[in-house]
């Protein structure tokens, strides 16, 4: 096999150091979320953000700016930095991480949602007068 290519001499591709998945993830999320979410490095599902800013590297923002979303509940196979920004409607509308949440919307209303997954909770509702 050559190693540089990662290519067997059949010109088949190999799979070099491959890591299970489950043991991937388990290095990503190691600390519990409860203590995550206490240190408020995550934003809990139902709070309320707004939108402030936009740059460069978010020119489709740029009329948006002002406009509020509820953060929808997070997906164990997205992980916690993908946060789903929910519309008034209550539809899962669009993405962003954590890194985006906090440099271009603060936080209008923070919820106290303990079940960040969603798990056993009904769909997130649209709001009232839409």
């Amino acid at each position: 096999m050559n190693h540089e290519s990662g290519r067997t001499p059949r010109g088949k591709l190999a799979i070099i150091n491959a890591v299970p998945l489950s043991r991937a993830f388990a290095k990503a999320s190691a600390e519990p979320l409860g203590r995550i979410m206490k240190n408020g490095r995550i934003i809990p599902p139902l709070s309320v953000v707004r939108l402030v800013c936009a740059d460069k590297h978010t020119p489709q923002w740029k009329d948006q700016i002002g406009r509020t979303f509820r953060i929808g509940y997070y997906s164990r196979q997205d992980g916690t930095d993908c946060v789903w920004l929910v519309n008034d409607a209550g539809e899962y509308e669009q993405t962003v991480d954590q890194a985006a949440l906090d440099q271009y919307f603060v936080v209008v209303e923070r919820s106290k949602e303990r079940a960040i997954f969603g798990q056993q909770r009904p769909p997130i509702p649209a709001l009232e007068g839409v």
